[in-house]
């Protein structure tokens, strides 16, 4: 792994980016000393499995394990946010 100051990661960005999508990791050091790491972080599991083929009690099962929870943690879930959007008018 290798290291870069700051300046050094804002300078040569594009590279260290398609590095990292390739596979490699990097440590930055911030100018307080405290070191974070850059590199790849997988692909994210998205599947969905297919909703049962009756309805009733194991669709609304089906909808619970599904359904987006919240964007932030402690944050609101997705139809408490469109729920809000709606109310404000946007």
């Amino acid at each position: 792994m290798s290291r870069h100051t700051l300046a050094e990661a804002q300078a040569h960005r594009p590279e260290l980016i398609a590095r990292a999508r390739a596979g490699e990791e990097f440590a930055i050091v911030l100018e307080d000393g405290a070191t974070i790491g850059l590199g790849p972080m997988g692909q994210p599991d998205l599947s969905v499995p297919p909703p049962p083929a009756r309805g009733g009690e194991a669709l609304l099962a089906w909808l619970d394990q599904v359904r987006v929870g919240s964007v932030l943690p402690g944050g609101p879930d997705a139809a408490e946010l469109v729920s809000r959007m709606r109310d404000e008018g946007r």
